[in-house]
């Protein structure tokens, strides 16, 4: 068993090279451009009682 944390695992994802294997199956630039936003997209996370 391995106790990992996968939290920060897509921060160490490089995005351009992400998007670029992503681009070699999907063709649709507007498609292309969404995933290129939610990648640069905030994340609000907040705790059950609303805390940040």
């Amino acid at each position: 068993m391995v106790d990992a944390d996968r939290s920060k695992y897509f921060d160490t994802i490089a995005h351009s090279d992400l998007l670029k294997s992503v681009a070699r199956r999907i063709v649709d630039r507007h498609l292309l451009r969404l995933i290129k936003l939610w990648l640069k997209a905030p994340v609000d996370e907040r705790e059950g009682d609303g805390k940040r």
